[in-house]
């Protein structure tokens, strides 16, 4: 069991590292730029989200899995997945390159600034993480992407100036690049990657079997690649600048879910198979922390949305503060559909996760896509947490016909509990900096008094977190 600890601590360094390193990037890119400038780039970074998915299609999943499965038994070659992902990342750097030229732009900087952060779609196309993930080797794949951070971090603090946007990308595509060497020069035999390059009738059969992966993590990210997307179209760069900040906070907590999600259930595929009554239990027990936690933190960036978005970014973005107190709302559906959408693919249901993905997708594309065109800014970040409400219904509906977990008891007393405490202040029950203060406290005392975390779960954590120590050691 401690190198399955070990394992999700280098995921949780890596990760959590590269996040505050990102979110730190992003502060400075905010403050020296204006908001207007950084809408760009959100909007940038969005188009290249979308690219990238396009460039991989489920091959990297797919690459991961194959690598974890014994090598007699492994469909494909690591050659070929590799090849494979070249080809559609040139080829997709192409067509994307051709359409942002073929539209109009008041300022031709503009389509120059995105069209220098696709660029970076080459270092992703080759990047080796995949190989490195289905190799259970983290460690390496924690070191190049905190290397790639804090060099963009560094690249930034020290070169850009407020009318430096263009080296900014080039900036992102120089520590893509630094990573991606870091993994080739540590990868342990690099004769694996040689070979032909794959037929069509190969290509064919391998994004076949990796679009079900593919598609269902698309569809299930519409709320993340969507939104500065519509909001530059409709309202301006500004306004996506805007609403950039106050989400690059929610993203800043969501590697806890996944984190929390290996710390929880670190051998879940093993645990399908070998015992179901044990892996409900541990499923249910799941949903109550996760829930917990993504409550949580929301109240807390709730009652002090107005602080950390002056703090952090300065009295431009004051309007985002508005923004990010209806966002945090977020944080637990997205926690809560980490859960769901993780036990499919480790359970091997894909096509599950797939009609997850699609039918949640779909309806929150139009739900985005209408509302934007129609309303305000407040209206738009509502539409995004209603689109993640209906995602998060779509995987609870498929996921409820694999495992049966009871959701409305602990939806009600945690999520219901975390909506009311939010809501006093706008109804001046208690005002900040006193909310701020006293209703996270509270949250956790009125918490333990309504049974929202009841003595099973605190005894259930607690053998989570001490399972290495003897019986005479445990505090608790």
């Amino acid at each position: 069991m401690k190198r399955v600890n070990t394992k999700a601590f280098w995921f949780f360094l890596g990760d959590a590292g590269v996040r505050i390193f990102g979110f730190i990037t992003t502060v400075l890119l905010a403050r020296i730029l204006g908001a207007e400038a950084f809408g760009l780039i959100t909007i940038s970074v969005a188009i290249l989200g979308l690219s990238s998915w396009f460039a991989d299609l489920g091959l990297n999943m797919m690459g991961t899995r194959t690598l974890s499965q014994p090598k007699k038994k492994r469909s494909y070659k690591i050659s070929e997945i590799f090849r494979i992902r070249i080809i559609l990342g040139i080829l997709v750097l192409f067509l994307v390159s051709t359409l942002i030229w073929g539209t109009h732009f008041e300022a031709r900087s503009t389509g120059l600034v995105i069209q220098l952060f696709l660029l970076s779609l080459i270092p992703q196309s080759i990047s080796l993480e995949w190989y490195f993930n289905g190799s259970h080797n983290y460690k390496w794949i924690t070191f190049s992407r905190l290397a790639q951070a804090l060099m963009y971090l560094l690249l930034i603090y020290l070169f850009i100036q407020e009318t430096d946007l263009l080296q900014v990308p080039i900036f992102f595509l120089l520590s893509a690049l630094m990573s991606v060497s870091i993994l080739f020069a540590v990868m342990p035999v690099k004769e694996k990657l040689k070979g032909f390059w794959p037929r069509y009738y190969k290509v064919r059969e391998m994004i076949i079997t990796s679009l079900p992966l593919g598609l269902g993590s698309l569809f299930s990210q519409i709320v993340i690649f969507m939104p500065p997307l519509v909001i530059g179209y409709y309202f301006g760069f500004f306004e996506a600048g805007l609403f950039g900040v106050a989400f690059k906070i929610i993203l800043l907590f969501i590697f806890i879910d996944r984190f929390l999600i290996r710390f929880l259930l670190p051998d879940l595929t093993n645990q399908w198979q070998e015992n179901k009554v044990k892996t409900k239990k541990n499923l249910q027990k799941s949903l109550h922390w996760l829930l917990f936690t993504g409550t949580f933190f929301a109240i807390i960036l709730s009652t002090g949305s107005e602080f950390f978005i002056d703090i952090l970014f300065g009295e431009q973005f004051t309007e985002a503060a508005k923004l990010l107190t209806i966002l945090t709302l977020f944080l637990p559906l997205i926690f809560l559909n980490s859960l769901f959408s993780y036990a499919m693919i480790t359970s091997g249901n894909d096509t599950a996760y797939l009609r997850s993905g699609l039918i949640g997708g779909i309806f929150s594309f139009f739900i985005i896509l209408l509302i934007t065109s129609v309303g305000n800014m407040v209206w738009v970040v509502w539409s995004v947490v209603l689109a993640q409400t209906i995602v998060t219904i779509s995987f609870y509906i498929e996921f409820r016909r694999i495992i049966i977990l009871e959701l409305f008891s602990p939806v009600v007393k945690i999520f219901g509990l975390a909506l009311l405490l939010m809501f006093l202040p706008f109804f001046n029950f208690i005002s900040y900096p006193l909310s701020f203060l006293l209703l996270p406290l509270l949250y956790l005392v009125l918490i333990i008094l309504s049974g929202g975390l009841n003595t099973s779960d605190l005894i259930w954590i607690r053998m989570k977190l001490f399972k290495e120590q003897k019986p005479d050691k445990l505090l608790f």
